[in-house]
């Protein structure tokens, strides 16, 4: 008996599970390949298929949403409005997030206004954010959980990991 992994099916869903939302147009070569004869099937062609589409999409779909700073609340917390996203959250609202990972200091502490102003300064309002989800979609004060990315000059900024390398904020679980 042999057991065929390479269906159509079981493609998309190894795309699905590595968080990549592609059009249906890029399962037809794959169809294709699977309706062949065994002895016609080219294996190389069928992986270059199956690897083509993770290096197109790679940086598009590694983020679950993208938005615009409003204001920096503080060290931690930003008011966001939701330029695109999967399905979550909804678009065009105003949320509030969180940055997930970490814990700046309180603005009555000194480096708590140090962080603030560092977030205000890597986040200025209007600024386009990149976002994937945390553990936890919300915290228990309904603020969005998120990993926060930044693209200048072509190349990415993960902001949790600036406010820790400057002191400004500890890990948080």
């Amino acid at each position: 008996m042999r057991i065929t992994f390479f269906t159509v099916k079981n493609i998309k869903k190894f795309f699905r599970f590595a968080g990549f939302n592609l059009p249906r147009i890029f399962f037809f070569p794959y169809q294709f390949l699977l309706s062949q004869k065994e002895e016609m099937r080219v294996w190389p062609l069928a992986f270059l298929f199956l690897l083509l589409p993770l290096f197109l999409f790679q940086e598009e779909n590694r983020f679950h949403f993208s938005a615009e700073v409003i204001r920096t609340i503080d060290g931690d917390t930003m008011e966001v409005r939701i330029l695109e996203s999967h399905g979550w959250p909804e678009v065009g609202k105003l949320e509030k997030l969180r940055l997930a990972g970490i814990d700046a200091f309180e603005l009555h502490e000194s480096r708590g206004v140090l962080a603030k102003a560092f977030l205000d300064s890597l986040c200025s309002p209007g600024e386009r954010i990149y976002c994937r989800k945390g553990r936890r979609a919300r915290d228990s004060y309904g603020r969005l959980l998120a990993y926060v990315y930044l693209r200048r000059e072509g190349r990415w900024i993960d902001v949790q990991e600036e406010l820790l390398k400057r002191g400004l904020a500890r890990r948080w679980t």
